[in-house]
């Protein structure tokens, strides 16, 4: 039979004939099979019975809108490719997503968790340093190691995210393949929020919120590992321990009186004229003018504080020969990081804090007019020579001139003291100093000094200075000394980035406590002071000590003279002079080839050891966390709460999964082999798996609205599970 279609009339109704299946009408010659890989359909028959909306409201059979082409479509065979059946040995269940993708979702996430609160509890309480070469490659190469290591948080965030993905697929899979349906825009939010997307939505604002929430934890988890894992200068701190020479023990006391005749200032011939430096440094200090000492390779900010350099490699002094000699180590480093080298820092600055045994003496300073018949008396006596070198060249003959000064010890209490400090028990007497050079002026500063018994066991020395020439502005003025021990903090700083050294080369003694006197120690420190300073310091130029103090006390003019000053100065400049002079001594018992400590192989005998004690510090490049806490910690909310999500999702669809109620409603439900396979193969994940199953025909009777249509308001009543659809698995509305 021909079919015949007739245009349709208004309100008429219309219908189609379709030809009765005949032996002529065959898609196929007889005998012939169908090409390999492909089958005929006639489904298009039924598009026939398909109805859709006019613009005019009314119900119009879809046929009537077809032309001849979409007819011949109808009447003609269509092929589509045939799916290869798996032959052979199937995967095992256990691989499956409903098997294997919970075990991997809490494996994954507590993994993480696991990784990332130890790693930040122990950064927190001690830092983790690097390999030496490897935190010197980090800090040389930081963008390298800031790229490598977002990377590897980027890496971290997008398993995390992933597992978090396969975590709502496995839930989707767990309730698509139950009892009861699931609503269709539950199923899209749910998959929205695996895509790392957010929802928005007026009507579910429970739901918006929520996932812009995780939509932020989500995108900060890249931030928050890379803020954690990133490589940071570490401060390195250890314990130090060692031992000096104790200029209070008994043993040094008797090693001092053996070796006077030894232990002279002209045993430190190659450092005098430091004395002068030393001196100008502790004034400038006085009037607030920080200034360094260099000596012995080492930087002393503002006084050596009567300390010997403290290190833990050996260095070469040479206070006592042109040669030099070695000082040994003296302190060792304990509970040092593994991965930290004491030694050739390079990059990292080094420092270290040490409480060290030090000098200083009590100087007080006083004008005092003296003359020859004063109590005590003092006289300065020069003579001048005019034709020094006359008799070589006539035309370059020297007008210089020389003097001393005779000071008599006489009045209450002046004495003569022996080397260790100890009175005699006899009267002051007359002492002179030795002669020095001036010019023909006779421009000088002379200074003698006088032991004095203050009576109470107790013992000083008087230094009586008088200026004469262009220093008679200073007068007369009597200093006392009291020489005293203490304990002093003393900070090395690393002073690379000034100078090529690899030791903390930069001294500073920052407190001093627990004096004690120290008579023993003030005849060689006196004698130090008078020999360096007045003796060695005074030329035909003028005075070192007289130049200090004018450029203080008179900086314009002498007629300016600000007396008061001059004591101020005085003080100053002599306890630096006296400070320095027991690190010299310390220095020549402390070489390792000293022959001031008999049967001393080299090293400091017990009992002229004091301990020291301290801390090292320096940096490397390792991990550690910031000591706000609140700070710290932030850095853990995003990949927790991905992560703790995550596992809720597994572990709350598990529970609600194995309730007795839902076992029940599941043994209800007829269920082949095949069903139990597609129910745990099947992967909402997967878009090739979302479409097999909308098009396995159970969503044939929903009808679908158009793509501009309120598309939350359809999905919201209509519910769908994963369930058998005739042969295969699929889409079907629940009710």
């Amino acid at each position: 039979m021909d079919s015949h279609i007739y245009p349709p009339q208004p309100h008429d109704p219309v219908s189609i004939t379709f030809p009765e299946p005949s032996s002529q009408t065959t898609y196929m010659p007889q005998g012939q099979q169908e090409p390999a890989g492909y089958f005929t359909d006639h489904g298009y028959s039924k598009v026939a019975q398909m109805e859709y909306d006019d613009p005019y409201g009314s119900k119009r059979p879809i046929s009537t809108m077809m032309g001849s082409e979409k007819e011949s479509m109808l009447n003609a065979p269509t092929a589509y490719p045939k799916v290869k059946k798996m032959t052979g040995k199937r995967p095992s269940k256990w691989s499956s997503i409903r098997f294997s993708m919970p075990i991997f979702v809490i494996a994954v996430h507590l993994a993480l968790l696991i990784f990332l609160y130890a790693f930040f509890v122990i950064t927190s309480r001690n830092p983790v340093a690097l390999p030496e070469r490897a935190a010197l490659y980090a800090k040389e190469h930081q963008q390298v190691v800031i790229l490598v290591v977002s990377i590897i948080g980027t890496a971290i965030g997008l398993l995390s995210t992933s597992f978090m993905a396969s975590a709502i697929y496995y839930s989707l899979n767990r309730f698509l393949t139950g009892p009861k349906p699931v609503p269709l825009w539950n199923i899209n939010a749910a998959l929205t929020l695996s895509n790392e997307s957010f929802i928005l939505s007026w009507n579910r604002w429970a739901w918006s919120l929520a996932s812009v929430f995780l939509y932020v934890c989500i995108t900060l988890q890249t931030a928050s590992w890379t803020t954690l894992l990133t490589p940071k200068d570490v401060p390195v701190k250890a314990g130090l321990s060692g031992f000096e020479l104790d200029l209070t023990s008994e043993e040094f006391k008797r090693l001092m009186l053996a070796n006077q005749q030894v232990v002279t200032p002209e045993l430190f011939a190659n450092s005098l004229s430091l004395t002068a430096q030393a001196g100008s440094t502790a004034a400038s200090t006085q009037f607030s003018l920080p200034s360094i000492l260099n000596f012995n390779q080492l930087s002393y900010i503002n006084s050596t504080g009567g300390t010997l350099p403290a290190t833990w490699t050996p260095w070469i002094s040479t206070t006592t020969s042109s040669a030099g000699e070695s000082i040994p180590p003296s302190i060792r480093i304990t509970d040092l990081n593994s991965n930290v080298n004491s030694r050739r820092r390079g990059l990292f600055p080094v420092s270290f804090n040490l409480t060290q045994q030090g000098f200083t003496s009590r100087v007080e300073c006083r004008s005092v007019p003296l003359t020859g018949t004063t109590r005590p008396s003092a006289f300065v006596s020069s003579f001048r020579r005019t034709d020094l070198g006359a008799d070589f060249d006539p035309g370059a003959a020297l007008d210089v001139a020389a003097g001393i000064i005779t000071v008599g010890c006489t009045g209450d209490g002046y004495t003569a003291l022996k080397y260790d400090g100890t009175s005699n028990g006899t009267a002051g007497g007359i002492v002179r100093s030795n002669a020095v050079l001036t010019n023909a002026a006779g421009d000088a500063v002379f200074a003698a000094a006088c032991g004095v018994d203050e009576g109470n066991g107790g013992v000083h020395w008087d230094l009586i200075i008088a200026g004469a020439g262009r220093y008679s502005f200073m007068n007369s003025t009597i200093c006392s000394v009291r020489p005293t021990t203490t304990f002093v903090d003393v900070h090395y700083q690393d002073t690379s980035a000034l100078f090529n050294s690899s030791f903390p080369s930069l001294i500073n003694g920052t407190r001093s406590w627990r004096e004690a006197p120290a008579p023993w120690l003030g005849s060689f420190a006196v004698d130090l002071f008078i020999r360096g300073v007045v003796d060695q310091g005074q030329s035909t130029r003028g005075s070192a000590v007289g130049d200090i103090v004018r450029s203080f006390a008179a900086p314009v003019d002498t007629a300016q003279v600000d007396a008061t000053l001059v004591p101020k100065v005085l003080e100053a400049y002599i306890r630096g002079v006296l400070e320095f002079s027991l690190t010299l001594l310390r220095s020549a018992y402390s070489s390792s080839n000293s022959r001031l400590i008999p049967n001393s192989g080299g090293q400091l005998p017990e009992n002229l050891r004091v301990p020291l004690n301290g801390t090292y510090e320096t940096a490397t490049v390792g991990w550690y966390q910031d000591v706000d806490p609140g700070a710290a910690a932030a850095t853990l909310v995003a990949p927790t709460i991905i992560s703790v999500t995550s596992i809720l999702i597994v572990l709350v669809t598990m529970f609600c999964t194995s309730r007795a109620t839902w076992k029940a409603a599941m043994a209800r439900i007829p269920k082949s082999e095949m069903d139990d396979r597609a129910n745990g193969w099947f992967d909402p994940g997967d878009l090739l798996h979302i479409i097999s199953a909308s098009r396995a025909g159970g969503l044939s009777e929903i009808p679908f609205p158009e793509y501009d249509d309120d598309l939350e308001g359809w999905s919201s009543g209509i519910s769908l599970r994963f369930a058998r659809v005739g042969e295969g698995s699929g889409f079907v509305q629940g009710h």
